[in-house]
């Protein structure tokens, strides 16, 4: 039914609610959707992924109208973007904004707000301004210190970007209830109680563009996303694929961080808008999950699938991301009983809540799935090792092997190392350390609950066949579990000679580590020692907040150990008293950690981009 600014349609099925609002779309009106869902209306099913995906079109054409009037745009959730407005200090940026609103609304009859402002932050809260109160006409301009400061007294501290609700109550507790109050605090104060969010945000709140636009893994209420610009244009597939697969994978991992599950994933991909002799091309699409998850290993399937849907051969591709939609509490799930299997949901969660723990002690991808490996040679011929959990694995995690071939520019197809570094249980990792000839791996066969044991071994130049008779069946099986390590000492001087390289190896470590400040591997080439030893301003600048991070966190382990001490020498009483305060000194304890790997890579990445 059509007015003269409007369309509704009434009674109609999928496939004619699809065509009337592509028509009506075409056409610039606004459209109504009235759907009487009942029980026996066959016409409506899956009516909630039609409009998921109907959603998803819409805010497509939105940003691609945004995208066509900034110098520079990042998307980071389903419906909201950052614009970077450099070389327009010369326009009237509030008018820019409410013509910009215009255009959307003409265009898609969707009203927006917009937010300008120094720091990302700070945008975030003038477009709250500019929904609130209708003077503002859609946008809200923050250009200098009065209007920042007055715009910060009156905003409550629940609603800064970045502030959660644990961090709310901290700051109540502490009479800090607008964003005002928490930015006049002393630097000193947030560096002792905030991770590395939180002293951001404070950052922002004073006008400090700190925040990395290109490298944003950001959580909303509603959505999580993780979104960032190749090194180089793509058209390849595959090359896509590895790095969406990845995207998916921090996606995953942060949901089990907030304890959340996901029912929806989305995945885009846009090209280079800054190429105007090269054809242009974005798309976004989404996919409901069966039964909402967090595991790694579903939600990268189902991105890696929305990649088949979204690429287009023939286009040179920018940037890629990957969303979280629909979530809610993990403890709360509603099931699909025709997808829901107890046993692998459970093996799923084990899968996940290990990787996780391997990532945090060892350094962020240390475990990935196959699909995740980046196919960048590093050294012609060379063998790649990586773990990956597929059907053709032993069980769980197992260790894989690829060589690169020169020649066609590719790896071969990965081969599974086999027994005995590969087991019925997990294997996560594999590393040879060429120079000194030693090697390690890391299982969870014969470990307790959420452990795993690192064995340093010998590497073989040949593999050794056991031949039919020369051992009995029951060494053979021994062996290949590794049921004791001493069996594998056949020669008694080579593992002698192994045991004085790795010794030397940590007192090289140890006394490279006392000769300067600190001691910061960016690369195999450049190891910093002191501050000076940065290239990159910006890198020497986090080293120091990364020193006085390691301070805080060292400080904050001797304090757990202490509390565990006086636990385990407690009665029970006392012990009541303990446990809750030992339980937040953990969760501080191990978010500190978290924050520091975040830290190391993003310096290492600035010293390596320098």
């Amino acid at each position: 039914r059509g007015g003269k600014d409007n369309h509704t349609l009434v009674g109609a099925g999928l496939e004619e609610m699809a065509e009337g609002i592509a028509f009506a779309h075409e056409h610039g009106v606004k459209v109504y959707v009235t759907a009487n869902i009942l029980a026996h209306n066959r016409d409506l099913a899956g009516v909630e992924t039609y409009f998921h995906e109907l959603y998803a079109d819409m805010t497509r054409r939105l940003m691609n109208i945004v995208r066509n009037e900034a110098p520079e745009f990042h998307r980071y959730s389903i419906d909201e973007g950052f614009c970077v407005l450099d070389g327009m200090d010369h326009l009237d940026l509030k008018s820019w904004g409410e013509q910009l609103h215009r255009k959307i609304l003409h265009g898609l009859g969707m009203p927006v707000s917009i937010g300008i402002a120094p720091t990302k932050t700070l945008a975030k809260m003038a477009s709250k301004f500019a929904k609130k109160y209708a003077g503002y006409h859609h946008c809200c301009l923050i250009d200098d210190d009065e209007k920042r400061l007055k715009a910060e007294q009156l905003f409550p501290i629940e609603d800064v970007w970045g502030i959660g609700r644990r961090w709310t109550e901290k700051l109540r507790r502490a009479q800090i209830t607008t964003a005002y109050d928490f930015a006049r605090q002393p630097a000193s104060w947030v560096h002792t109680l905030f991770n590395i969010v939180g002293q951001r945000t404070w950052r922002e709140l004073n006008g400090e563009d700190c925040i990395p636009i290109d490298d944003m893994e950001m959580a909303t209420k509603k959505s999580i996303c993780t979104s960032r610009s190749f090194p180089n244009m793509l058209t390849a597939k595959q090359d896509i694929r590895t790095h969406v697969a990845n995207y998916a994978a921090l996606c995953a991992e942060k949901l089990r961080r907030y304890h959340e599950v996901a029912g929806v994933v989305g995945v885009f991909v846009d090209t280079n808008h800054f190429r105007d002799d090269l054809p242009q091309y974005g798309m976004f699409r989404t996919l409901e999950l069966p039964t909402p998850t967090s595991s790694t290993m579903r939600i990268v399937a189902a991105a890696t699938e929305l990649l088949d849907r979204v690429y287009f051969q023939g286009f040179h591709y920018k940037r890629a991301g990957v969303m979280m939609l629909d979530l809610q509490s993990e403890h709360a799930v509603q099931t699909d009983l025709t997808d829901y299997d107890a046993d692998r949901y459970q093996k799923l969660r084990r899968l996940d809540k290990v990787a996780d723990r391997i990532n945090r002690s060892q350094g962020k991808e240390t475990l990935v799935l196959g699909s995740q490996q980046y196919t960048r040679p590093r050294e012609k011929g060379k063998a790649a090792h990586f773990a990956a959990a597929n059907e053709e694995s032993m069980g769980g995690y197992d260790i894989y092997m690829t060589r690169y071939d020169a020649d066609d520019h590719k790896y071969l197809s990965p081969e599974n190392i086999g027994m005995p570094f590969n087991s019925p249980a997990n294997d996560y990792l594999y590393v040879i350390d060429e120079f000194n000839q030693l090697g390690w791996f890391a299982t969870d066969r014969n470990q307790p609950a959420d452990s795993v044991c690192l064995y340093t071994f010998i590497p073989n130049d040949t593999r050794r066949t056991y031949e039919d008779g020369s051992v009995s069946d029951e060494q053979l099986r021994a062996l290949a579990r590794i049921s004791r390590i001493s069996d594998t000492w056949t020669d008694k001087k080579l593992v002698q000679d192994a045991r004085q390289r790795l010794l030397s190896l940590k007192e090289e470590s140890a006394e490279a580590e006392k000769k300067g400040d600190f001691y910061f591997v960016v690369n195999d080439n450049h190891i910093c020692q002191t501050l000076d030893d940065f290239h990159n301003e910006n890198a020497r600048e986090k080293m120091s907040w990364l020193l006085e991070s390691r301070k805080e966190c060292e400080q904050t382990g001797a304090n757990l150990q202490k509390l565990r001490d006086q636990y385990a020498k407690s009665s029970n009483p006392n012990k009541v008293t303990l446990a809750p305060q030992i339980r937040i000194l953990e969760a501080k304890y191990e978010q500190q950690k978290a924050d520091i790997k975040i830290q190391e890579k993003q310096i290492r990445k600035l010293e390596l981009n320098n």
